[in-house]
């Protein structure tokens, strides 16, 4: 018991001795300027193809459901899930551009093939 405390004991005066506390410091200061670097500035363009994705994400799912098949509705689902989940992470403006006119031609397809069905 009691070289637990002396184990506790030196770590907190090795925390609070004056050249490890500038020491420390200093290596906090470098992990956080070293993540807020690998993050990507945002643009209002950025926020505004967000909100199209967002979109076509809810007319995906409103053309989902008008599938009569539940296994066929639900594959369809994991399908599109699968593919936003894929492209989460971009933050280049021109891919994510692409996918999102690339998802809308998919989209206009499967509406199209609905309503030949008939549904």
């Amino acid at each position: 018991m009691q070289q637990k405390f002396n184990t506790a004991t030196n770590v907190y005066r090795l925390l609070n001795h004056p050249r490890n506390a500038r020491l420390f410091s200093q290596l906090s200061y470098l992990k956080a300027k070293e993540s807020t670097d690998k993050k990507v500035q945002l643009t209002l363009a950025h926020f505004i193809q967000a909100s199209q994705v967002r979109n076509l994400w809810r007319k995906t799912l409103r053309t989902t459901r008008r599938i009569e098949d539940k296994n066929i509705q639900l594959e369809m689902k994991k399908w599109a899930r699968s593919e936003f989940e894929r492209n989460r992470n971009e933050t280049d403006l021109e891919t994510i551009k692409y996918h999102i006119a690339t998802g809308k031609k998919e989209l206009e397809l499967m509406t199209e093939t609905l309503v030949r069905s008939g549904r």
